[in-house]
């Protein structure tokens, strides 16, 4: 009688407790971060010329993470200096992540320059060479979603001689959901994508511009392009996604009314 006693009074002391953490449990709202989703947003072609500058207009999306890579070929002052000393998009300098040139006496190189967080809107893509070039050729190309800091995740180049029918580099990411953007040209034919680039962006004067898609994973992934035979420079730069959060997107989980907090 005296246990009965003392489990009646333990239970009605404790079931409001009880019944708080049950209700906290299923109606309060529960928020994991996520990745945002990178996102493509435009591509230019900006053509081919000689001298010692190339510019053109490019028109960048308004989304958030944005990111804009700009892919060039021109000839080498020598085999590893490149003859292009700045690009600026909105007079705002860009940084170059990564050169190489195909093997051989051929000095030809192509090179990815990158920005993080351009102005949204049209503006002046413009590339300035520290001597007169007989040729220069280059194509722009954004994305949305991206991390405004520490990119590139990773970058990578390689260079042939003459003259297999393909090509193929390879960058080791350390983060998840990365997303890949190639710059290759070709000596004597236009490339084209073959494997592990699913986006050719933009393809002329024997450059071509494309991209993985998201990489899944962290860790290697290589890509090969194909064409006549040729003497191929490639070179790859990885960039992360914006990671969720108080200012990113959410998921949520609840069964009553709620939203996600910062």
């Amino acid at each position: 009688m005296i246990l009965k006693r003392s489990l009646a009074r333990t239970g009605t002391r404790f079931l409001p407790a009880l019944t708080v953490a049950i209700l906290l449990t299923r109606f309060l709202p529960i928020w994991t971060p996520v990745w945002a989703a990178v996102t493509f947003d435009n591509a230019t072609d900006l053509g081919t010329t000689t001298g010692t500058s190339l510019s053109g207009s490019h028109t960048m999306g308004a989304g958030s993470g944005g990111i804009l890579f700009v892919c060039i070929h021109s000839p080498a002052v020598s085999i590893n200096v490149n003859n292009v000393s700045g690009v600026t998009f909105n007079s705002v300098a860009l940084t170059e992540d990564i050169d190489t040139h195909s093997s051989g006496d051929t000095g030809y190189n192509a090179q990815i320059w990158r920005l993080n967080g351009p102005a949204s809107g049209s503006h002046t893509l413009a590339i300035t060479l520290s001597s007169t070039s007989a040729v220069i050729s280059a194509h722009v190309v954004s994305y949305t979603g991206a991390a405004s800091t520490g990119q590139p995740d990773a970058s990578h180049s390689v260079g042939t001689g003459c003259c297999p029918t393909t090509g193929t580099d390879s960058v080791t990411t350390v983060t998840a959901n990365d997303w890949g953007v190639s710059c290759t040209w070709g000596q004597f034919a236009q490339p084209t994508i073959s494997t592990g680039l699913v986006n050719s962006r933009e393809a002329s004067n024997n450059i071509l511009t494309a991209d993985t898609g998201v990489l899944a994973t962290a860790g290697a992934h290589s890509y090969t392009v194909t064409s006549a035979s040729n003497a191929f420079s490639m070179t790859i730069d990885a960039f992360a996604p914006a990671a969720g959060g108080g200012s990113g997107p959410c998921t949520l989980t609840t069964l009553g009314a709620g939203k996600c907090h910062d």
